[in-house]
């Protein structure tokens, strides 16, 4: 008896969450908020399906060379970016480098950038409109930070990335190139 009135009271609780007139549940769409601010907007020429080529220093300080794509997609009216890159080995063409991540807007009007790799791995980190189609952020690392800034003009896409292992000295540590193919 207690059970089925557990039960019967969950699924009636349930349903005034789901269904109740002026409720509303985590999945409902409430009224809209005040507009918040909207940096990622002006990265709007991100947006497309782009390809090319890139290095990156491993540990030894040799250059590996890759190919790379990337899928860039705004999202809720340009609220957010989402971006995956898929990076190959010229050589073998085997993958050595996949990531997601969404680029969004902060409350302080600044950018937040969370990514995801293949290995579980996850960042986040805080970035910085830098003009229109430009913009850093910044990771802290073991022995220092990591810089990356992309840019983007027209139909191509510039992005570098710089170790620092105390302020103001920087090494750069990454270079890509890549071209809009739709």
């Amino acid at each position: 008896m207690i059970r089925a009135v557990c039960v019967s009271s969950a699924i009636a609780l349930a349903a005034l969450i789901t269904a109740g007139p002026g409720l509303s549940a985590p999945n409902v769409p409430g009224p809209p908020g005040p507009a918040a601010p909207q940096p990622v907007s002006q990265l709007a020429c991100f947006a497309g399906r782009w390809q090319g080529e890139g290095w990156i220093l491993n540990r030894q300080g040799k250059k590996e060379q890759f190919a790379q794509t990337e899928t860039v997609e705004p999202r809720l009216g340009h609220a957010l970016l989402t971006i995956e890159g898929v990076g190959r080995d010229k050589k073998t063409n085997d993958v050595v480098h996949h990531a997601f991540a969404v680029v969004s807007n902060a409350p302080d009007g600044s950018l937040r950038f969370s990514s995801w790799l293949v290995d579980g791995r996850h960042t986040q980190a805080q970035g910085k409109v830098l003009g229109p189609g430009s913009f850093s952020w910044e990771l802290k690392v073991p022995h220092g930070t990591v810089r990356y800034t992309l840019t983007c003009q027209g139909d191509t896409w510039t992005e570098e990335g710089a170790f620092s292992p105390k302020p103001g000295v920087w090494r750069p540590s990454f270079g890509m190139s890549l071209t809009r193919v739709k």
